[in-house]
């Protein structure tokens, strides 16, 4: 039922102007993250497991943990300048 649920908030989401407006994309994200903390809760408790397991989603997960461990990396104070994206140049001057 959370799922169906989740699939109606998204296929119904460019209903009011596209989502686009502060008010429609905050309605829309606020019911989003009301049915994941319920579906969350649900799963916690014990109800169901996962509904896509490790196996099939190893590679989507190994693909943002890259992601996010360059962002890191790219943080780090201790890196070589060259690995710095040239924004960070321009916001340190």
């Amino acid at each position: 039922m959370i799922f169906r649920l989740l699939i109606a908030t998204v296929v119904l989401a460019p209903l009011p102007l596209a989502s686009a407006r502060p008010w429609s994309w905050g309605l829309m994200a606020t019911v989003v993250g009301l049915l994941l903390v319920v579906w969350g809760f649900g799963t916690w408790r014990g109800g169901t497991g996962p509904a896509v397991g490790l196996r099939k989603t190893w590679f989507v997960l190994l693909v943002f943990g890259l992601a996010a461990g360059w962002g890191v990396a790219q943080m780090l104070p201790f890196t070589p300048r060259a690995w710095h994206h040239p924004l960070w140049r321009g916001a340190a001057s």
